[in-house]
């Protein structure tokens, strides 16, 4: 089912889910939006496609990619914590599990 970019604007308005939720819905319906299969339909056993992906962060320590795509992208929507917070990430994080998750594939 396609989804026209004004239902995916408005669908964007009128919603506020949690984080997680949020991030994998909003990735599915861009997904449909632009005529491209949810990660789990184009690879049903995650082997190059895949939700919520494992991956060690070059400053140490795991993570997750909330979606990622061998070769192509790993998006992590990280939510705004305050500088200097327990876990708080830089604006450069997901570009480092990124590289990351990369370099653990190839």
């Amino acid at each position: 089912m396609g989804m026209t970019p004004a239902e995916f604007a408005a669908k964007g308005r009128r919603t506020r889910p949690k984080e997680t939720a949020g991030s994998k819905e909003h990735f599915i319906d861009l997904g449909r939006m632009l005529g491209y299969p949810t990660p789990t339909e184009a690879d049903p056993t995650g082997d190059f496609s895949a939700f919520e992906k494992g991956l060690t962060k070059s400053t140490g320590g795991g993570g997750f990619a909330d979606v990622w795509k061998e070769g192509f992208f790993a998006w992590c929507r990280t939510g705004w914590k305050p500088p200097r917070s327990s876990g708080s990430e830089s604006a450069g994080e997901p570009s480092r599990r990124a590289s990351s998750i990369e370099r653990s594939w190839y």
